[in-house]
């Protein structure tokens, strides 16, 4: 239109145009176009307007997609990298604090995926309530999310996620369910390493975070180097532990479990007698980064370790001694586990009560339908099932009456603090009593003091095991302690 009419520029345009119906055409993008023909003094003027709306509305929500992460509304990998990288560029200080949730994956087992969808987004608004819109906060996805902090400073960044943890234990109510979850946390400055890329940022944090939950979760960790010293001797355990497997470099230690006045059975526990670094007990190579191949394989060679002990005492002429041997989650998965364990009762020539198997609590919390099935194949071989741990996995009382569980260990936790700890006190009043009721034998670990003994005992529990009768003994030792306490049998200590 000429430029010195006046009005609107939708008046200009109705002025100027030809009959709408005439002239709105569309093109192939389905955007509609309005055509208007002018004749001016300097000639015919021939103007196209599109309207865009649609079009704009598609790029909002490809970059919504593409962004931003679609169950929480939080930025997602993709912009939290890119933000870190022009952080980085900038030169500006931060940092990257990397959490996850403790006890989500019981939250989804128990309750479902919808309701552990919902509890996502009400931590996601929890927190958006609580940083202030200066820090980026993003899911990475499943339970983990990751914020940059817009301050490099220790102080600022140990408040922030200090108030993060106090903000998530507060309980969240989500349909009508109450529930509570713990956050760990690994923290790295960007200005500790200005080198540092975004990769080696994400990568520092997450192993701060490993260290966290290592620790036991609820709580975080900021980067060091020696996570890196600790990283780097993982790895290399993880890559000589095959070869330790084959070379025979595992080895079973036992500690006595004693119940009143008599030697109950034995706890086997692994040993790796490494060549360089001497003699390592499993939280230095069992970690949850081993491959689910050489766990199933230390599993095996446990399991044939001990029933082979078993066999060797028995033609010694002790009187017949059983053992438990501790399993993880992915070694109790292994599907061959009881073809295992009844080849080796049978070349041993072993009933199946002398092989004792011990769970974490939390390992039974993930317990599926063909585990749970696997355990009832073992009971009826008559292979004992108990928990360990009891007290630190939340399972609830009609989760344990299905499982096959005849024995429950309370964790050394609540054994420490004995005798003066009311907390601890009640706790195990409490796990006692709920075990009697269930018709369930009871095992305390940790016991190193008189005064513990006596406190248990004085409670209803008599089965003990730890420092107080024996440290773990390899088995040349332990054939000496036998020797040295055979009034622990409740028959003559040697048949022959």
């Amino acid at each position: 239109p000429d430029t010195d009419q006046g009005g609107t520029l939708e008046e200009r345009l109705q002025a100027h145009a030809l009959p709408r119906a005439a002239e709105e055409q569309q093109d192939g993008r389905g955007e509609w176009a309005l055509v208007s023909r002018h004749q001016t003094s300097s000639g015919r003027m021939v103007s196209t307007w599109t309207d865009i709306s649609q079009r704009k509305r598609y790029e909002a929500q490809l970059e919504q997609l593409a962004l931003y992460d679609s169950l929480t509304g939080l930025a997602n990998r993709e912009r939290f990298e890119a933000v870190l990288a022009q952080t980085l560029r900038d030169g500006q200080p931060g940092a990257v604090m990397m959490f996850d949730l403790d006890r989500f994956k019981l939250i989804n087992d128990t309750w479902g995926h919808p309701i552990g969808d919902a509890l996502l987004r009400k931590v996601g608004e929890r927190l958006r309530d609580l940083l202030p819109e200066t820090d980026l906060l993003a899911r990475f996805g499943g339970d983990e999310f990751i914020l940059l902090h817009g301050s490099g400073d220790v102080a600022s960044s140990r408040q922030t996620a200090e108030a993060i943890i106090d903000t998530l234990s507060q309980r969240f109510l989500v349909e009508e369910r109450s529930l509570s979850v713990g956050v760990s946390a690994g923290i790295v400055l960007t200005t500790s390493e200005p080198e540092r890329t975004p990769e080696e940022l994400l990568r520092c944090a997450d192993l701060a975070l490993y260290e966290a939950k290592a620790r036991g979760g609820d709580q975080f960790v900021f980067y060091s180097a020696e996570l890196d010293a600790s990283a780097a001797e993982v790895l290399r355990l993880s890559m000589e532990l095959r070869g330790a497997i084959d070379d025979g470099q595992l080895e079973l230690f036992y500690q006595p479990i004693v119940c009143g006045k008599q030697l109950s059975h034995l706890e086997a526990l692994l040993r790796w007698r490494h060549p360089e670094l001497g003699l390592l007990t499993p939280n230095r190579f069992l970690t949850n980064k081993l491959g689910s191949g050489q766990m199933r394989a230390i599993s095996r060679e446990v399991i044939t370790q001990a029933c082979a002990a078993m066999a060797r005492w028995d033609d010694l002429g002790w009187a017949p001694i059983s053992v438990a041997v501790n399993l993880s989650a992915v070694e109790f998965s292994d599907p061959q586990l009881t073809n295992l364990i009844v080849d080796q009762l049978q070349r041993n020539g072993l009933p199946g009560n002398r092989l004792k198997l011990e769970l974490t609590e939390s390992t039974v919390m993930d317990i599926s339908p063909d585990l749970l099935a696997r355990m009832e194949g073992l009971q009826k071989l008559d292979v004992e099932i108990a928990l360990d741990d009891f007290g630190t996995g939340y399972s609830s009382l009609a989760w344990l009456q299905r499982l096959p569980i005849r024995t429950l260990k309370i964790d050394r936790a609540f054994i420490c603090g004995l005798p003066e700890d009311q907390s601890s006190a009640a706790i195990v009043n409490a796990i006692l009593s709920m075990s009697r009721r269930m018709g369930l034998k009871v095992i305390a670990e940790g016991v190193e003091t008189p005064e513990q003994r006596e406190r248990l005992v004085g409670a209803g529990c008599d089965t003990l095991q730890g420092w107080l009768f024996s440290r773990p003994m390899f088995e040349d030792q332990l054939l000496q302690w036998l020797e040295e306490n055979p009034q622990l049998f409740t028959q003559t200590a040697r048949s022959a």
